[in-house]
């Protein structure tokens, strides 16, 4: 039988956190699987800041999903500008992995640039 209204509420679809290694910080850090929401918040987000430099786009979304091992954030919108000033190759590294997660391909980054 199909799942129904309740069945689909109460799923525990999100997974453990991933463990990702940083070279350039010498060690592994988690990030957290994203929702639909969460998605969807990353993206009105690009959309709303086109006219920025992407890296600040990567800072965004390290923010959104770097976590403890338990899947609790590290980091809240006030330390987006900061983490943005980290290393680019690890801010890359984290990004590649995070869409990824998200389900957002490159062609998609690209139409929201545009848009």
């Amino acid at each position: 039988m199909p799942l129904g209204r309740e069945d689909i509420l109460k799923l525990k679809d999100l997974g453990e956190p991933v463990r990702l290694h940083v070279p350039e910080w010498n060690d592994d850090v988690f990030l957290r699987r994203p929702t639909a929401n969460d998605r969807d918040a990353w993206e009105l987000y690009c959309q709303e800041h086109a006219k920025h430099p992407k890296k600040v786009w990567r800072a965004k979304l390290a923010s959104m999903l770097l976590c403890d091992q338990a899947g609790k954030l590290l980091f809240t919108e006030k330390d987006i500008d900061s983490l943005g000033e980290r290393s680019a190759a690890a801010l890359h590294r984290i990004w590649e992995v995070a869409l990824d997660l998200m389900k957002v391909t490159e062609k998609e980054v690209a139409e929201l640039e545009k848009n």
